[in-house]
């Protein structure tokens, strides 16, 4: 009787092995990639905030001519594209409102500068489930002050 059982349960440890090793490294490799994606969406949130800096860096003369503002939006997006490339992030794109509206016509009353970026983190773990990229955005809002030194 007792050999019988040792010959059906001879292979379990080998079946339990290998169900706890695929288990194991899933959770490994989901671990890896949340934190690959908080650094990432990190360093993101840096470059934004710098943007949102240099846009609030910026002489309510240069901010509110039309040329101006347009060149300073290119230098801010250039900033997150360049932070973004280097981390391995889609950049999509950027929106700048200054007290809610799209473009800075005047500098009267201009109080808040904010910063939308849009990107994708690329999906490296599990592309079947992540496409394209796990779609992130983010917001920052920074106080408005043409005196400011960026660094």
């Amino acid at each position: 009787m007792k050999r019988r059982l040792r010959q059906r349960s001879a292979g379990v440890a080998t079946i339990e092995f290998s169900i706890v090793f695929v288990v194991a490294v899933l959770m490994m490799q989901f671990c890896w990639w949340a934190g690959r994606a908080y650094w990432q969406r990190t360093v993101l949130e840096g470059a934004v905030r710098d943007a949102a800096r240099l846009i609030a860096s910026t002489p309510p003369g240069e901010l509110t001519t039309y040329g101006n503002f347009t060149t300073v939006v290119a230098d801010a997006n250039a900033l997150v594209a360049e932070a973004a490339q280097r981390s391995g992030i889609d950049f999509l794109g950027l929106d700048i409102l200054c007290d809610g509206s799209v473009l800075c016509t005047s500098s009267v009353g201009l109080r808040v500068i904010r910063l939308e970026a849009e990107a994708l983190l690329p999906e490296t773990v599990f592309p079947a489930f992540g496409g394209d990229g796990i779609p992130v955005t983010l917001s920052v809002e920074v106080p408005y002050d043409g005196r400011f030194a960026f660094q």
